[in-house]
């Protein structure tokens, strides 16, 4: 039963720390997203790596909670690159398959956990899933579409502001009744 709640716990500091990190979300919008989110996703390797020979509850839920919180904004930045990249029209259907990818990678990964987990020990299993996560991540920063994305905030174009001396000005329709 410790075991239980010790698991739990755990996710929860996770959820604690990926809330916390949620704060990160505005200053990464700054630096390619693509670089962000394969960053982040090696970062939460070598973050997790540890656990393969942590067992003191206490580091574990700290480990945890940094990984939630280096986590956080990956999901925002990847909507943010999808809302900016597609078409509005296209949204539902871009939007619906990504969803649709997520509900089936997640019962996919647990049985492949569970298969590995018949052949080799729980901190192996943890320790594979570390690695591949840092592989992934360094892997995408080596190709050149990823390091060649731009900030969001370069691909939204800007409006031009007015000078205060060509801006005429506003007078709305019931202003101009009553004068």
């Amino acid at each position: 039963m410790r075991a239980v709640l010790g698991y739990g716990a755990m996710w929860s500091a996770m959820g604690v720390g990926a809330l916390a990190g949620l704060v990160t979300v505005p200053r990464l919008a700054r630096f390619r997203p693509a670089v962000v989110n394969s960053v982040g996703a090696a970062l939460w390797g070598v973050i997790l790596l540890p656990l393969v020979v942590v067992y003191n509850l206490p580091i574990a839920l700290v480990i945890m909670f940094v990984g939630g919180f280096v986590w956080a904004p990956y999901a925002s930045t990847e909507i943010s690159v999808i809302q900016n990249a597609v078409g509005n029209d296209s949204h539902g259907a871009v939007f619906g398959a990504r969803r649709s990818v997520i509900v089936a990678s997640s019962p996919s990964g647990a049985a492949l956990g569970g298969l590995l987990l018949e052949h080799m020990s729980s901190t192996t299993v943890v320790g594979l899933s570390a690695l591949a996560c840092i592989v992934g991540g360094f892997g995408c920063l080596l190709l050149p579409s990823v390091r060649r994305t731009m900030p969001l905030a370069a691909q939204i174009p800007q409006p031009r502001p007015e000078s205060a001396a060509d801006a005429e000005p506003v007078i709305s329709d019931e202003l101009a009744r009553t004068e």
